[in-house]
C-alpha cells in the first residue's frame, strides 16, 4: 500500500559548499592543462575522500548536478591522442594561460618575496660519480685497497623563496622493502646537531629524511612532505598568501595535496610543461651551482677516503648539507628568481624569453666537459698526495629499519624511531626467550611428573608383592619343613589364630599342633 506521507525532496548539492565545489574546478583545470584525462570516478572518488562519506555514497546524481552547475568551465567529453601540430604550440599555449593566472593572482594578492617559493626534486648523485666509481674499482682491483661503499641518498628536494631562504630540505633515501611492511636501511648518516628553523630570517633550514624502495618521489611522500612544509609555513605565513612554484610531475598534481595547500593559504602553481629548465628557479640556478660546486669536491672526497681507506657512505648527504651553506646564498636565489622572471613577475619578459627558448640553438661540445673532468680529477690526486685531505664532520650512522616508508621523518624522529623498534625488537626477543624457557619448565614439570607416577605405580607394585609374600609365609609348615600351605585337607590349621600351619606328614607328631595350642592367643601374624 503506497505511503500517504509526503515525501521530503532533496537537492543534489546539499552535501557540499559552492568553495568546495570550486576548489574541484581547479583541480579538474589543473590536470587538464597538462593533459591528464579526469574521469567521473576520480571525481567522485576524490570528493568521497576529501568530505570521508565511504563507499555507501555513490555519488553519480550529485556529479550530473555538478557537471551542470559548472558547464562554463567544465565539460564531459572523450580525450583524443595528441598529435604532432599541437605538440609544436603546446609550449607558447601554456604559457599563455600560465601568464593569465599569474596576472589574476598577483592582481587579487599582494605576496612577500620571502613567502614566494620554489621547490623541486634532483637526484643526489653527481654525474661523475659513476666516473668515480669505476675508477675506484680499476684502483681497487690493481691494489690491496678494499672499493669504500656508497650511499644510499638518491634524491634531494630543497625549497626556495625569492628573498633568498631555504626553508627545508627532503632527503630521500634508498631501502629494501622487507615483507612486514617496514624498510631497511643502510648507510644513512643522520645529523643531529641539525638546528631546527625558528623565523624565517634566519638562515638554518629544516632537514627531514624519508626512505623508500625505489629512493624516488611517490604520491604518498609528497602528500607526506606537505604537512611538513605547511607546519614550516603556516606559523610564519599569519594569514598572508604564500604563493608555490612546481613543475609538472604526476606526483605534484595529487588533488589532496592541492586541496590542502589550498586551504593553508598556500597557492600552488604548476609551471608551463617543457620549459622548468629555463622558467624554474632551482633548475635556472641553484642546482647548477649546487652540482657544480659538489663534482670536484666529492671527487677529492672519494680519492681522499681511497687512500685513507676510510668509508665513503656519509660524504655523499654530507657534501650536499654543505652545499646549502656554501652554494645557496642570498645573491643567488634571488638572482635565480629574477632570471625566470617570475618575481618580480614580468610577464611579457616571461613570454619573450619563451619565444626565444622554442628557437633551435647550436648544440654544446662535449670535448671541454670531458677534458675539465679529467683535469679535476688530475687536481684532486695530486692534492691528496700533497696530505690536503678532506676531513668530514662526524655524522650518527643509521643502519637499521623505518617503520613506514614514504613518510617525512625529523632526524631525531628518525632515531627515536629506531630505538622504538630497537625496543620492540629487544621485548619480542625477551618474550620468545621467556616462552622458550617456560616451555622447558613445562617439559621439566611433566617429565617429573611421569617419573612421580612411575614411582607411585611402582610403589604400589612393590607392596601388594610385598603383602602377597607375607602372606605367603604365614602359611609355612611350623613342623620343621619348608613346605608352603596351598589349601586342602592334607594340612592342619590352628582355628584360633588361623597362622599356624602343619603338613600332614609333620603332624605324625601330634605333640607339636598340641604345644601351640596351648600357647595360642588367638589371630597374631607369626614371623618366620
Amino acid at each position: 500500500m503506497r505511503k500517504m506521507k509526503k515525501k521530503i525532496k532533496r537537492h543534489s548539492n546539499m552535501l557540499f559548499t559552492d568553495n568546495d565545489e570550486e576548489k574541484l574546478v581547479a583541480v579538474i583545470l589543473y590536470r587538464s592543462r597538462v593533459k591528464l584525462p579526469v574521469t567521473p570516478s576520480d571525481i567522485i572518488r576524490t570528493m568521497r575522500g576529501l568530505h570521508q562519506l565511504g563507499q555507501k555514497w555513490r555519488g553519480w546524481c550529485w556529479y550530473y548536478g555538478f557537471l551542470k552547475r559548472w558547464q562554463p568551465y567544465i565539460r564531459y567529453g572523450t580525450a583524443n591522442p595528441i598529435q604532432a601540430e599541437r605538440m609544436q604550440t603546446k609550449t607558447i599555449n601554456d604559457v599563455d594561460y600560465f601568464t593569465k593566472l599569474m596576472d589574476r593572482l598577483c592582481s587579487r594578492y599582494s605576496f612577500q618575496p620571502q613567502f614566494v617559493l620554489n621547490g623541486d626534486e634532483a637526484r643526489a648523485g653527481s654525474p661523475k660519480f659513476g666516473m668515480m666509481k669505476a675508477l675506484l674499482e680499476t684502483c681497487c682491483a690493481k691494489g690491496d685497497t678494499q672499493c669504500p661503499s656508497s650511499s644510499s641518498l638518491w634524491t634531494v628536494l630543497p625549497i626556495i623563496s625569492a628573498a633568498g631562504d631555504t626553508w627545508c630540505v627532503l632527503f630521500i633515501f634508498k631501502g629494501r622493502e622487507m615483507d612486514d611492511g617496514t624498510v631497511k636501511l643502510q648507510n644513512i648518516p643522520i645529523d643531529l646537531n641539525m638546528p631546527t628553523r625558528k623565523s624565517r630570517f634566519s638562515n638554518k633550514f629544516n632537514l627531514f629524511y624519508s626512505v623508500n624502495k625505489n629512493g624516488m618521489m611517490t604520491e604518498e611522500l609528497w602528500l607526506s612532505f606537505i604537512e611538513k612544509l605547511k607546519a614550516t609555513l603556516v606559523p610564519q605565513l599569519n594569514g598572508a598568501e604564500c604563493l608555490f612554484f612546481v613543475d609538472n610531475h604526476f606526483t605534484h598534481l595529487s588533488p589532496e595535496g592541492i586541496v590542502s595547500l589550498w586551504d593553508s593559504n598556500i597557492k600552488l602553481v604548476f609551471l608551463p610543461p617543457k620549459t622548468t629548465h629555463w622558467s624554474q628557479p632551482l633548475d635556472n640556478g641553484g642546482f647548477a651551482a649546487a652540482k657544480g660546486w659538489i663534482g670536484p669536491v666529492l671527487n677529492k672526497s672519494y680519492i681522499s677516503a681511497l687512500y685513507h681507506g676510510e668509508d665513503t657512505h656519509e660524504l655523499l648527504p654530507t657534501i650536499w648539507k654543505k652545499s646549502f651553506d656554501e652554494v645557496f646564498t642570498k645573491k643567488l636565489l634571488e638572482h635565480s628568481f629574477q632570471e625566470t622572471k617570475l618575481w618580480p613577475w614580468k610577464p611579457n619578459e616571461f613570454r619573450a624569453r619563451c619565444e626565444q627558448q622554442l628557437i633551435p640553438t647550436a648544440p654544446c661540445k662535449i670535448e671541454s666537459t670531458t677534458m675539465s673532468s679529467i683535469s679535476q680529477l688530475i687536481d684532486a690526486i695530486a692534492r691528496v698526495e700533497d696530505g690536503k685531505a678532506v676531513k668530514r664532520s662526524p655524522n650518527q650512522t643509521k643502519v637499521g629499519k623505518v617503520r613506514k616508508a614514504n613518510f617525512v621523518y625529523e632526524p631525531c624522529q628518525m632515531v627515536d624511531e629506531e630505538m622504538v623498534l630497537r625496543a620492540e625488537a629487544e621485548k619480542a626477543r625477551q618474550k620468545r626467550k621467556r616462552e622458550a624457557q617456560q616451555e622447558i619448565e613445562n617439559k621439566r614439570q611433566k617429565l617429573e611428573q611421569r617419573i612421580a607416577e612411575r614411582k607411585k605405580k611402582q610403589e604400589g607394585r612393590d607392596a601388594a608383592k610385598m603383602a602377597k609374600e607375607k602372606e605367603r609365609l604365614t602359611r609355612k609348615c611350623r613342623g620343621g619343613c619348608d613346605k608352603f600351605s596351598k589349601g586342602g585337607t592334607s594340612w592342619h590349621t590352628c582355628h584360633s589364630c588361623l597362622s599356624f600351619y602343619v603338613c600332614k606328614p609333620c603332624n605324625r607328631f601330634a605333640h607339636i599342633f598340641e604345644a601351640h595350642q596351648k600357647n595360642c592367643i588367638g589371630p597374631q601374624e607369626v614371623v618366620n
